[in-house]
């Protein structure tokens, strides 16, 4: 046999063990099959899952859940929305940037917007129909969706610092929902008070402002009657919730309500007929209820005091007080002083001290301290006006405000 034909032979032997040690390396290889139940149930879970997100997708939750939007369009940072009174009303913003003004919806009587937190919708109220109801739409306009449906008033809708919840007054109680307006429910005022007003105490109760706490809760002010005001302190957000008992005899009328960003704590304004010296037979005086929530709030009862609360009311006398709040040094407000060598301004109230400095020469309704050292300054259904760091005079942002709200400065991812 020739070697060529040798060599040809071990070629073919050769390639017969290879294939041979391949198919035992087969055989030896474990084969996984998968169990056809198992491909069932696995099937089954991804089409609940597919139809499942769609649903939340539709519904809003997953930006209440996740603060996710795939759907959310324009977001609105580092702008002032507003609302300018006119032959429409309109919804309109002013960039801090550019200093420019935008209108964003023009139609009849809107009022009370909102912005969320995250700078992804608004919220106000329109008429649907013949029966006013709240709105949330995108900061663009679009997107606009009834989210009530109940007849009777409705006001002052505002988002949960959380970004998770929406707000409203309607038909004089305080509703919180998912933010598609889902899984409403009234948490002001209580159930207790609603029974108590049933049964004869004092007559109805009508809700007529609220400030959601940055820390936790709320403070409200629910209306008796004609200069007959207390004010409602809830401690969390599942509704429990109690009046704060006033001395016999006092009477108010709230003016403004504010929560401090720097401490757990309220500050309500009010005309009164509480003075100095003592009470008085007419409501001409003014008076501050500082009211600081304790890391661990009791449930009130009858026997409290508003000082077991953690509330000090003070009394202003005829020095006329329209807003103020509270920072970690100090208390500011807008005071026009009863004295007339006094200027109307805004001032500073040290904590340590209690001595009253002018802060701004000006006086409002309401004022608001924003990002980079800049100052809203607002007369309601008047000017609204911006001080910034070192100007000397406001500009104005729009007249005939009605009610305004402010952007974050820059996207908040929660």
């Amino acid at each position: 046999m020739s070697d060529l034909e040798n060599k040809d032979l071990q070629n073919v032997d050769t390639e017969k063990v290879e294939t041979k040690n391949k198919e035992v390396i087969s055989e030896d290889k474990p084969k996984f099959k998968l169990n056809p139940e198992i491909k069932g149930m696995i099937g089954i879970f991804v089409v609940i899952f597919v139809l499942g997100l769609i649903m939340a997708i539709s519904m809003g939750k997953l930006e209440q859940w996740f603060g996710v939007d795939i759907f959310a369009g324009a977001k609105v940072n580092n702008k002032i929305i507003y609302i300018e009174e006119g032959d429409k009303n309109k919804i309109a913003s002013y960039d801090l940037s550019s200093g420019k003004n935008e209108t964003i919806l023009e139609e009849g009587d809107i009022k009370d917007v909102a912005v969320s937190y995250t700078g992804k919708k608004l919220a106000f109220v329109a008429y649907e129909g013949e029966t006013p109801q709240v709105f949330i739409m995108n900061p663009d306009g679009k997107k606009r969706k009834v989210i009530t449906t109940i007849e009777g008033s409705k006001a002052k809708p505002k988002f949960s610092p959380d970004g998770k919840y929406i707000s409203y007054i309607a038909n004089g109680r305080v509703f919180r929902a998912d933010l598609n307006g889902s899984n409403s429910f009234s948490m002001l005022p209580t159930r207790q008070e609603q029974s108590q007003a049933l049964n004869g105490r004092d007559g109805k109760l009508v809700m007529k402002d609220y400030v959601w706490s940055y820390f936790e809760g709320m403070l409200g002010v629910v209306s008796r009657g004609e200069d007959d005001e207390r004010l409602v302190l809830m401690s969390d957000n599942n509704g429990d919730a109690h009046e704060i008992p006033f001395p016999e005899g006092l009477k108010c009328s709230f003016i403004s309500l504010s929560a401090s960003t720097e401490v757990n704590a309220y500050i309500a304004v009010a005309k009164s007929n509480l003075s100095p010296k003592g009470m008085t037979d007419t409501m001409d005086n003014y008076m501050l209820f500082l009211v600081q929530v304790p890391e661990e709030h009791n449930h009130a009862n009858e026997s409290m005091s508003m000082q077991d609360m953690g509330v000090a009311p003070i009394p202003m006398g005829k020095d006329r007080v329209s807003y103020a709040i509270l920072m970690s040094n100090g208390m500011v407000m807008s005071l026009k002083p009863s004295d007339p060598k006094m200027p109307a301004a805004i001032y500073m109230l040290d904590g340590e001290s209690g001595q009253a400095s002018p802060l701004l020469p000006f006086f409002c309704d309401k004022f608001e301290f924003i990002y980079n050292n800049q100052i809203l300054l607002h007369n309601i259904s008047d000017k609204l006006q911006i001080l910034r760091k070192d100007d000397t005079e406001p500009k104005v942002i729009g007249n005939k405000v009605q009610s305004y709200s402010v952007a974050p400065q820059k996207e908040v991812k929660k």
